[in-house]
């Protein structure tokens, strides 16, 4: 990603910090080379669309700011280490914008700014490829690695929305809510490889009445603008509205829903992790199964296809068309086949925000109009947390500051002050009760670190040798 960046003038890489294990957690900024060398402008725009209950903006403004600002939109990868097809996607991904002068390309850079995060779990990702790359070869190479691809959290990175309890989700928290604002984010993942082949937007019913409805429109919207994109390829398997719920609040861009941004998801089936398999066809309608895998197991060969093993793959299941147009039969299935259907469903995704660009904009900025108009009236329209009365008061500060930090925050409008070990802007109060709740915080703290130093203080008069 380093070399995309140096040798060409639509990518830029920044490195976000670093993760649990000391790897760089990296984004990648995606743009024409004039948006790029007038990015703090384009924030700016962004800002002002976000924000819009600072001052009542003039039609004329307003218009500018949908006519000349730019769609953000960002795709973050691979947070489940074993679902990697996401993070080699990224890759090829990159090569096409930085290179290709296509008119598709061409008009994804003119209108959006894409932000890229090709991993959401850089040391996961690191620890499955050695495994893999360790093993390849033998019947081994696909085999589960004997702990977890978090040092934390393992598969459960993705819960961590709401308290940014790892370095992970605290720097994808700064990239999507303090320092840029994307409209839309897409978070790519593989699922079981035993059915289809791909799900996109929309999910399931019931929808959770706290996301304002133009949000879920859109992810219908842009996730059939994506199954349109595979179906022209002439892929197989595409689900929607199935096995994924619109109402759960834990998942990764799930939490953009409740920051009014389009929160996307794909799953793509699984190969085994980077070796195919061979999945038992399923018979088509009026006709029965092949004789020579209707009685037995197919065949698979690993990466390298020098030791060949048995590996069992059922039929796979939801051959009906019910929601699927066109269902998956069965066959092989490799890496290169999930790396395809990612990509296509992205390029999707962006020529789709390109195309309706202004509409997005326009519209969602309506939403953070309305929804910032509700919050001035709405009961409560606010929630005080006191300091009194508390078990644990810094607790309670610790709570504070971790819903503040979740939420959207303008900067032009706080203070920065330095966080411990990160750079980080904390909100100024905005209430005299919230100033007298900080205040009253802050005096706690400030008596227990006076009373640890008295005791200290004493155990070390205590430790002197007596005369």
């Amino acid at each position: 990603m380093k070399l995309a960046a140096a040798n060409s003038d639509r990518v830029r890489f920044r490195e976000l910090g670093k993760t649990s294990n000391d790897n760089p957690f990296i984004v990648l900024e995606i743009s024409s080379p004039d948006t790029l060398k007038n990015l703090d402008r384009y924030k700016q725009l962004e800002r002002k669309a976000v924000f819009p209950g600072r001052r009542a903006a003039r039609t004329a403004e307003r218009d500018a700011i949908f006519r000349e600002g730019k769609l953000v939109l960002l795709i973050t990868c691979s947070i489940h280490a074993t679902e990697i097809g996401a993070s080699q996607m990224s890759i090829e991904l990159v090569h096409r914008l930085a290179t290709e002068d296509s008119p598709e390309v061409k008009k994804i850079l003119d209108n959006v700014i894409f932000l890229l995060v090709p991993s959401l779990n850089p040391d996961g990702q690191i620890m499955v490829t050695d495994w893999f790359n360790k093993n390849v070869g033998t019947p081994h190479a696909p085999s589960p690695i004997p702990y977890l691809y978090h040092p934390y959290v393992g598969h459960d990175n993705n819960r961590d929305m709401y308290m940014f309890t790892q370095k992970e989700s605290q720097h994808t928290r700064e990239l999507l809510w303090h320092d840029w604002f994307p409209a839309v984010w897409l978070d790519e993942h593989q699922m079981g490889s035993n059915g289809a082949r791909i799900f996109v937007m929309p999910a399931t019913d019931p929808i959770n009445q706290n996301v304002h409805p133009l949000i879920y429109r859109w992810n219908g919207i842009l996730g059939q603008s994506q199954a349109a994109a595979l179906e022209a390829a002439g892929k197989e398997g595409i689900i929607y509205n199935s096995t994924y719920t619109n109402f759960w609040e834990g998942a990764m861009a799930w939490s953009g829903w409740w920051h009014n941004q389009i929160g996307l998801l794909t799953e793509v089936a699984s190969a085994r992790v980077a070796a195919p398999i061979e999945q038992q066809q399923a018979p088509s309608p009026g006709r029965p199964a092949p004789a020579a895998q209707a009685a037995g197991v197919a065949k698979v060969e690993d990466a390298d296809s020098s030791s060949p093993t048995r590996h069992c793959r059922r039929r796979p299941t939801s051959t009906r068309a019910r929601n699927i147009p066109r269902p998956w039969m069965g066959g092989r299935w490799t890496l290169r086949d999930i790396v395809d259907y990612e990509l296509i469903a992205t390029m999707a995704l962006l020529e789709t925000a390109a195309d309706r660009r202004e509409t997005i904009m326009r519209q969602i900025y309506e939403v953070n109009k309305e929804t910032i108009a509700a919050g001035t009236k709405g009961n409560p329209s606010a929630i005080l947390v006191p300091v009194e009365g508390q078990q644990d008061a810094r607790e309670a500060a610790h709570l504070v500051r971790s819903a503040a930090d979740g939420r959207r925050r303008d900067p032009s409008r706080h203070r920065g002050v330095r966080g411990r070990g990160q750079e980080a802007t904390r909100p100024a109060p905005t209430s005299s009760r919230c100033r007298r709740s900080s205040r009253a915080t802050r005096r706690t703290c400030s008596k227990r670190r006076r009373i640890r130093k008295c005791g200290a203080a004493r155990m070390r008069r205590l430790s002197r040798p007596t005369t």
